[in-house]
Parts: structure tokens; C-alpha cells; sequence
């Protein structure tokens, strides 16, 4: 990220707004991001909840996907990401679970009948020319959101502190980040201990939330 915006220049904010599904290697893009914003810079993200979207089909992303990506370096999106992207996106419009009620295993593929053939298609593509085809890489409910960055924090393979997480909304598709540059120098344990806790934090008021609507869905 430095060699684009410069080695010498430093922000104090920077924001994403439905990116991170993009990116390949998610760890690598949170370093890249981390090493040009200034200590107690700000980095916003919104991001896709899985529940309520085309990816409704498709499987939350694992702690060994991410650091296959990150280890093997991924510049575009590999041959399980596109295929996975391709077969299990499902025809449709993002928030329309909310207003119908739709059980998402009766959704058509996105790419209807043809689904299989495209996915093995652009496979070969990437295989022997490298083409890059545009993909969700990276499938997340806010609880997986979380998760998934606290096995990576007791990795020490992510580095910033998360200061605000906003769940997704009813009759909404995303939900929201947070992130800050820590400006304290203290120790990695220090720093650890201070993520470990926020995310645990988030994770819980989740739980209270979801805990709340159960009961006013159950005295509707």
C-alpha cells in the first residue's frame, strides 16, 4: 500500500465501504492499510452480511482460508475463491430475505444452470493466463466477522484495535467496522489483550441482541 500512496505519506483516516469481499489476501490489505495510516488513525469499513445478500448459499470464511491467502501471497482472486463465488451466489437483490420471508435454500444460482460451466471455465482461465475475475473472496456474518479477526489477533496477524462494530440493521444487508492505529507502544500483549477484549465485547452485545429480538419475534 505504501508504494501506491508513497512511502513518505501518512493518513489519518481511510474507509472501504463493501471492498474487503474484493480483496484476496484480507490480512495483507489490513497490514497495507495499518502501514500508511498515522498512529490513531481511523480505518471505517462496511461490509456485507452474508444473510442478507447473494451470498445467502455461500459458507462463512475460515482461519485457514486467510492465512493460505496471506502466506501464498494472493494478488487476485484463486481458482477456489472465484469457483466458490461462481456455484453458490444465489439470484438475489440484497435485503429482499427481509421482506419476503424467502428460505434461502430455494434460491436459483445466480448464474442459473450454467453455474458449474462458467466456474470451470474462468478456472482454466486463471490457470493458464492468470486473468483476473472479480469475486467474493471473503463471506462474513458480523459473528464470523469477529471471530475470524480474533483467531487472527492470537496469530499476531492483525494489528488494529477495534473501536466501534454496528450489527446489521433489520431490513439492512451490512453491518460496521471500526478500526484505530493503537498509539500506545506498550507491548504485543498489552495490545493483544486490548483487542481480545473489545472483539469479546462486540461478540457479546451481538449475542444480547440477537437474544432480545428471539423473544420480542416470540411475543409477536
Amino acid at each position: 500500500m505504501a508504494d501506491i500512496v508513497g512511502n513518505g505519506n501518512r493518513y489519518d483516516f481511510a474507509i472501504a465501504s463493501h471492498v474487503i469481499e474484493h480483496v484476496p489476501n484480507t490480512l495483507g490489505w489490513f497490514r497495507g492499510i495499518h502501514e500508511v495510516l498515522r498512529a490513531g488513525g481511523t480505518f471505517n469499513l462496511a461490509i456485507p452480511d452474508k444473510r442478507y445478500t447473494f451470498d445467502v448459499n455461500c459458507p462463512v470464511s475460515t482461519i485457514g482460508q486467510l492465512i493460505e491467502a496471506d502466506l501464498l501471497g494472493y494478488s487476485k482472486p484463486s481458482i477456489r475463491q472465484m469457483v466458490d463465488h461462481c456455484v453458490h451466489i444465489a439470484k438475489i437483490e440484497p435485503g429482499d430475505i427481509w421482506k419476503n420471508q424467502i428460505d434461502p435454500k430455494g434460491l436459483a444460482p445466480y448464474n442459473g444452470e450454467f453455474a458449474l460451466w462458467i466456474a470451470e471455465t474462468q478456472a482454466k482461465q486463471i490457470a493458464q493466463e492468470g486473468q483476473y475475475f472479480d469475486s467474493h473472496c471473503w463471506i462474513y456474518t458480523p459473528q464470523s466477522f469477529l471471530s475470524l479477526i480474533r483467531q487472527a489477533v492470537l496469530l499476531e496477524r492483525f494489528d488494529f484495535e477495534i473501536t466501534n462494530f454496528l450489527n446489521t440493521e433489520p431490513d439492512e444487508f451490512e453491518f460496521f467496522v471500526s478500526l484505530r492505529k493503537s498509539t500506545d507502544p506498550a507491548s504485543r500483549e498489552a495490545l493483544k489483550m486490548r483487542q481480545i477484549t473489545a472483539i469479546d465485547t462486540f461478540k457479546r452485545s451481538i449475542e444480547h441482541q440477537q437474544y432480545r429480538a428471539a423473544l420480542t419475534a416470540g411475543h409477536g
